[in-house]
C-alpha cells in the first residue's frame, strides 16, 4: 500500500480490528472491522475523510484478504 497504512488493534474480541491511517503522517482515516450482517469486514471511514481510486482499491484488497483469511479459520475451527 503506496499511500495508507493499516494496523491491527490488538485485543478486540472474536474478530481482528485494523486501524486505518496515512503512510506520510498516519493521520487517523477511520477503522476496518467485521459487519456481521454481511459477515465481512468492512472499512468505517472517518467523517470528512476523502479517497482517491488507489486507496480505496487497497482498502478493498485488504478488507477481501481479512474475509478470506476469517472464513478458512472459521471452517478449520468448525470441523
Amino acid at each position: 500500500m503506496k499511500w495508507i497504512v493499516v494496523e491491527e488493534v490488538p485485543g478486540t474480541g472474536k474478530t481482528k480490528r485494523f486501524i486505518v491511517a496515512t503512510a506520510d503522517t498516519h493521520a487517523d482515516l477511520g477503522w476496518i472491522r467485521f459487519y456481521p450482517r454481511w459477515r465481512k469486514y468492512a472499512f468505517y471511514p472517518n467523517s470528512g475523510t476523502l479517497y482517491e481510486s488507489d486507496c480505496l482499491h487497497d482498502i478493498a484488497n485488504f478488507c477481501a484478504d481479512e474475509t478470506r483469511t476469517w472464513r478458512t479459520t472459521k471452517k478449520r475451527v468448525n470441523l
